[in-house]
């Protein structure tokens, strides 16, 4: 019996949630009804306000053009000849007939123009062609013309052939005497269509009247539109309610004072309360219809899931048997069964609970990223990021920051090991290596992946050597080698600051990695290495730009030329002159090329030069160095490499955006293409240049920029990558058609 009575709980349970559920439902529906209908008559108000200023605007910006393009016409050169020339002379009238096409052509709201010649008494029509004026069919306007001249340079309404049109005479001088004149008549169908919509709704009225009465333009409802008009006249106010012909309007007006018009727009109350009302029905009936689902569905649901629980009983009445009876063991059976629900659905919690922990700490990894990123790029510390540093790290709570770069060798043969994802991950986790080993000796550090063949790690210490931070930087380089299995070159800086330029340091200490190839010995490189290094070139010293350059175009015969050059030079010195110009050449080639395969013999270049006895040896040598390197930069790609390479491409630019040097030329050098193959290859596979794509990338973050913070003009220019403001707003008026600002005026208030 008792099992029985356990199989009724999901009747009783029914019946409690849809009395509570009814209980709330209800006056929530009424409510929310009742809160709809008030919130759309006021959103109809608002709209019908924005709208009616809208149109005004627009109407008085058309029609200024228009008059700028009627003062255009008028002046210009082949019908100011006609007005002032020679009459007799055809040719004149041919020359301003056809200007006077071109004009027309171009401005779509023009309709029909007169050019006309009073001394002459001779007319141009746009329509019908030169006729003199007994023979014109349009007198009243030769009548206001002579007489109106009020009318100069003002739009009225003008009547031709049962057509109305809005008019306007041309020139501006109506007290001086003109001799020649322009009538521009404009299609009224076409200019309403543009400013108040070719669709407007049939609840709406929109119309245009002068101050002393006269309609300028309006729709079907001439006898509503000036019952409006008339109503405003014994009114002050902006807006007001007439009734008409049994029907409510709520008009809202405005005003142009250019003009001295009144522009007014009208809202059927009825139709619209009508739409309202139905959506309301509609909206109930859903409700109930939803109201009825849901006890369905929860009927359903309940009885699904308890039954469950009345199987388990079944099979707890077949196992125990006699002890069915007993009520209170079957109870406390039954019991411990929900409570494993409420344990799992703890554990679900709790895995929830932990995701959002992971999902926080991301996202302030994703910020930390941010702000490294613009300080090493934009060399500076910023108020918000030094704002963000002072409350999330010790960088700047210690007296002396030093920069690392952690350069992945042989990163060519790194890419064509591992993939995409793979690669991120080897590089984070050579950023928890270095932090921790840090953080463990209570040294602060915050490093950053750039997409790149590096990473940079920042350290804030409070001794003012770097050689107090060697033990850890080699503990740093044995981790990484013994758990990523990954050889790495690592460079740091002297002491600086937070005020100093960490955008010339971090290309410093990047190249600083590169003198690996002095001797191949892989140990901390320090900023005096380098010194020592340059001041060990020879005072005429020998460029090898020119060579490279040859180099990354893929010019092997203009390169090779380049390098006998070159070498014949190298001859004429003393032989430590010589050796001392090779080195250097080598080092400016590892610098170019380091991430290629046919670079990394270079490691330990005085070991590579005693290999050669002679100057043609060693010339002999880098000129197959130099055809495995164009080898490398043109070798073709098949079209899954293709893809993974601009992959990496939008990678790399995605981590770069706030470089404000950020090009083609700087991705070429970091994958080590040649320019022209990699601009080739990203048009093939994405349909678009770099430089746009570029560019795009840099809008986008603006756009973000400009709705989710409320960062300034110059801090949105300076992480969007842009040298100055007028390439920002130049870039950002031709991608969007709006100003930075106006973008952002048209978005939802930032959260």
């Amino acid at each position: 019996m008792q099992l029985v009575a356990f199989q009724r709980i999901y009747f009783r349970n029914f019946i409690l949630f849809m009395a509570v559920f009814i209980i709330v439902f209800l006056p929530f529906i009424f409510l929310i009804t009742t809160q709809f209908s008030r919130y759309a008559i006021e959103e109809v108000d608002r709209t019908a306000h924005t709208k009616v200023n809208e149109i005004r605007d627009n109407t008085e910006y058309v029609l200024e053009k228009l008059k700028g393009y009627a003062l255009s016409m008028y002046e210009d050169q082949n019908i100011q000849y006609w007005l002032l020339g020679d009459q007799s002379d055809q040719l004149l009238a041919v020359a301003a007939m056809k200007s006077q096409n071109n004009f027309m052509y171009n401005e779509p709201f023009i309709s029909r123009t007169y050019i006309i010649n009073s001394l002459s008494q001779s007319v141009i029509d746009s329509k019908l062609g030169k006729s003199a004026f007994k023979d014109f069919e349009d007198h009243t306007i030769l009548e206001k013309v002579a007489f109106n001249n009020d009318m100069y340079l003002s739009f009225f309404n003008h009547i031709v052939n049962d057509t109305e049109y809005l008019a306007m005479i041309v020139p501006t001088s109506p007290n001086k005497q003109e001799y020649g004149y322009l009538v521009l008549l404009i299609d009224k169908t076409k200019l309403m269509n543009y400013l108040f919509g070719p669709n407007l709704e049939e609840t709406n009225d929109v119309s245009i009247f002068t101050v002393d009465g006269q309609r300028i333009m309006g729709g079907a409802f001439l006898e509503l539109d000036q019952a409006i008009d008339q109503s405003f006249r014994s009114h002050t106010e902006s807006n007001i309610d007439i009734e008409f012909q049994g029907d409510r309007f709520y008009i809202n007006k405005a005003v142009s004072d250019m003009y001295d018009w009144n522009f007014y727009y009208a809202n059927n109350y009825g139709n619209i309360t009508q739409r309202i009302q139905a959506f309301k029905e509609k909206l109930l009936t859903f409700s109930f219809l939803s109201l009825g689902l849901i006890a369905i569905l929860f009927f359903i649901s309940s009885r699904r899931s308890l039954g469950s629980l009345s199987q388990l009983a079944e099979k707890i009445k077949d196992k125990y048997g006699s002890d069915l009876n007993n009520k209170n063991r079957i109870s406390s059976i039954l019991s411990n069964s929900e409570m494993k629900l409420i344990d799992r659905g703890l554990e679900a919690i709790l895995t929830n609970v932990e995701q959002l922990n992971s999902s926080i700490r991301d996202h302030r990894d994703l910020i930390r990223s941010e702000h490294l990123s613009q300080w090493i790029f934009q060399g500076n510390l910023n108020q918000k990021s030094r704002h963000f540093f002072m409350q999330e790290t010790k960088l700047l709570h210690t007296n002396y920051l030093y920069l690392s770069v952690i350069r992945i060798d042989s990163y060519l043969a790194f890419c064509e090991q591992y993939d995409f994802n793979s690669r991120k991950l080897l590089k984070y986790a050579i950023r928890n290596i270095s932090e921790e080993i840090l953080h463990k000796q209570g040294i602060a550090a915050e490093s950053l992946d750039l997409g790149s063949d590096h990473l940079v790690l920042l350290i804030g210490s409070e001794e003012q050597e770097p050689v107090t931070l060697l033990p850890q930087l080699n503990d740093i380089l044995e981790h990484i080698s013994s758990i990523t299995k990954i050889s790495v070159s690592l460079a740091i800086s002297n002491a600086t600051s937070s005020q100093d330029d960490l955008r010339i340091l971090y290309q410093h200490i990047y190249e600083l990695t590169n003198l690996k190839f002095l001797s191949g010995e892989n140990h901390i490189f320090m900023e005096n290495e380098y010194e020592d290094f340059v001041q060990s070139l020879p005072a005429t010293e020998i460029s090898p730009h020119e060579l490279i350059q040859f180099i990354q175009q893929g010019q092997f015969e203009q390169a090779i030329d380049k390098l006998r050059q070159q070498m014949k030079v190298f001859a004429g010195c003393s032989y430590s002159d010589c050796k001392l110009n090779i080195i250097h050449l080598v080092y400016e080639l590892t610098k170019a090329f380091n991430k290629l395969n046919a670079i990394q013999q270079f490691k330990g270049i005085h070991q590579v030069l005693d290999r050669f006895s002679t100057l043609a040896q060693l010339q002999s040598w880098l000129e197959d160095v130099i055809r495995e390197i164009i080898s490398e930069m043109t070798i073709p790609k098949v079209k899954t490499r293709q893809e993974k390479i601009v992959h990496e491409i939008h990678e790399y630019i995605r981590t770069h955006l706030q470089d404000p040097q950020l090009s083609v030329e700087r991705i070429a050098e970091h994958l080590s293409f040649s320019i022209s193959y990699l601009r080739q290859m990203h048009r093939e596979v994405t349909g678009m240049t770099m430089s746009d794509y570029i560019l795009t990338e840099k809008i986008a973050l603006a756009k973000k920029l400009l709705t989710s913070t409320d960062l300034t003009m110059y801090e949105i220019i300076e992480r969007s990558g842009f040298l100055t403001k007028s390439h920002f707003f130049a870039a950002f008026k031709k991608l969007t058609g709006l100003t930075p600002k106006q973008y952002r005026e048209s978005q939802p208030d930032i959260p």
